[in-house]
């Protein structure tokens, strides 16, 4: 996978902070965030892409029971996504 920008506004260390990766090959690109508030946060989730989205799979690291590394169920879409207070997240974007 290869870095990418990730267009986000208000990203702080001692807040939320995120990163994307793409895989051409694969068609998928995955952005992992970091919240470090004791608030949660909302994120906005757009691809820009000439592919066809197929799921985004989130996987979700938190304080709460069974979030280690969970997989919520995939999204058809997704236009926002809330990030847990004090946690990691990652969305897993799939294309056709």
């Amino acid at each position: 996978m290869k870095m990418v920008e990730l267009d986000a506004d208000g990203h702080d260390i001692r807040g939320l902070m995120g990163s994307a990766y793409k895989d051409e090959k694969a068609r998928t690109i995955v952005a992992v965030y970091v919240n470090m508030s004791s608030d949660e946060q909302r994120v906005t989730v757009s691809f820009d892409t000439r592919w066809k989205l197929q799921s985004v799979q989130p996987y979700v690291t938190s304080s709460k029971e069974g979030d280690e590394l969970k997989a919520y169920p995939a999204l058809k879409e997704v236009k926002g996504y809330t990030i847990p207070a004090r946690s990691l997240v990652t969305l897993v974007a799939r294309f056709k």
